[in-house]
């Protein structure tokens, strides 16, 4: 397939993108603004008539596969960058057996560009999970794996990457770009690399030393253009100051804030582990806002890793990816499973109660053991409410079986439960 022509508008956001990167605090390592060997490149959706595009780059390792995914999700404020910006660290993790896709997304100074299609939020969350849904549905053409795919990225990249792993498949925020609706638009892991994760205090989580070099209230705002705050002539603080108010139009628009912010878009049933690395001295976006996404996370009882980085501003060394690495390695060591697969088919239906009322109530032997996917309501116990729940999910559209769900995936936090018998995941 020809690449595209960037133009100079492409040409442009690469240049700002690489100039932001490599004056970051301890980060001067190459970036990939060339199509490298090996390279395919694929439309994933189209929207208002127009392209939206991906870069798959296959691992290097000269393992057979399938491969796990990384899924590069490139910063720039989201109104600038392109998806050839890629951090080296990144790239030579396909040496150790990783592939990497690195996508667009539609961005808020491409108004027009996409016939009458916004260019504001949702439009970036929307993109970027049909690209993954793309990527699933191609899966066995790329020789990767599909309960192995990380979402990672920078600045606002690793916003979306936040927003990725803490909404998967979670109604409502699936939107409908891409033709492979069928597919889930989940991802096992998500990596946030000093992404934003509360819109409304990013101005509030300054502190001094270091201060800011941007005004989050001001009309140009990156936040009131991805918001369209600044069509209103609505403040910030304005909004803040009545986020609790269930009038007009506060109410419509802290919703919206709300929907873009990490911090209160998860859905702690559909969400997985998130790596977080945020520098102590950002003046972009706040460190205060990277502590106060782990502080919620944990508080719901997920697993958030935050590695702070002391005298780094909105940029981190070549440690901190080797780190995230490992941090992947560390979360795939876990037991995988799907949550409900009792009896380990790879689907989620009666026949799995049967098998947990046999567990429970003749001490069955002969099923798999495996409590982590028998824990059906992942209360970290395995009893008759298991199969309760599933006969709920099944029959009463009740509350959804909490992730990993409906792919394979590993334990958000560890429990009293194991997987004694590893499943055959898709």
């Amino acid at each position: 397939m020809p690449r595209p022509e960037i133009g100079v508008k492409g040409f442009i956001r690469c240049m700002l993108l690489l100039l932001t990167v490599t004056s970051a605090v301890g980060f001067s390592g190459p970036l990939h603004s060339q199509t490298p060997p090996g390279v395919q490149e694929f439309v994933y959706a189209t929207v208002g008539g127009t392209p939206l595009w991906l870069d798959f780059l296959p691992a290097t390792d000269g393992s057979s596969g399938p491969h796990p995914l990384i899924i590069f999700i490139h910063g720039g404020a989201w109104q600038s960058g392109v998806r050839q910006a890629v951090p080296g660290p990144i790239l030579g993790f396909r040496n150790e057996g990783f592939s990497i896709a690195t996508i667009d997304y539609r961005l808020t100074s491409q108004a027009g560009e996409f016939g009458n299609e916004p260019v504001t939020w949702p439009a970036q969350r929307d993109d970027a999970k049909a690209a993954v849904r793309w990527l699933r549905a191609h899966a066995n053409d790329l020789n990767i794996r599909p309960d192995a795919f990380v979402a990672w990225g920078l600045s606002a990249g690793g916003h979306l990457s936040a927003i990725l792993a803490l909404t998967n498949d979670a109604s409502g925020s699936e939107g409908s770009v891409g033709d492979w609706p069928q597919i889930s638009s989940a991802v096992q892991l998500g990596v946030n690399f000093y992404g934003p994760s509360d819109l409304l205090r990013l101005d509030l989580d300054v502190t001094t030393p270091p201060g800011s070099t941007l005004n989050h209230e001001e009309p140009g705002s990156p936040e009131s253009l991805l918001l369209r705050w600044q069509k209103t002539g609505i403040s910030m603080g304005e909004i803040l100051d009545n986020e609790n108010s269930n009038q007009a139009p506060w109410q419509e628009l802290v919703e919206l804030a709300h929907d873009a912010s990490p911090i209160f878009a998860v859905q702690p049933v559909h969400a997985v582990p998130l790596m977080i690395a945020h520098g102590t001295m950002d003046t972009v976006i706040a460190y205060p806002q990277a502590v106060r996404l782990q502080d919620t996370l944990t508080s719901l009882g997920l697993v958030a890793t935050l590695e702070t980085v002391p005298g780094a501003g909105h940029g981190l060394p070549p440690s901190s990816f080797f780190l995230a690495r490992d941090w992947i390695l560390e979360q795939w060591q876990q037991p995988a499973f799907i949550r409900g697969d009792a009896n380990q088919d790879n689907s989620t239906d009666l026949a799995d109660v049967i098998v947990i009322l046999s567990v429970l109530f003749q001490g069955d032997q002969g099923v798999p053991d495996c409590g982590l996917a028998q824990d059906v309501n992942d209360d970290d116990s395995l009893d008759i409410s298991d199969a309760v729940y599933m006969l709920s999910w099944l029959f009463s559209n009740s509350a959804p079986i909490p992730a990993p769900h409906p792919l394979c995936g590993n334990q958000a936090v560890p429990g009293n439960l194991d997987c004694i018998t590893p499943p055959v995941c898709p």
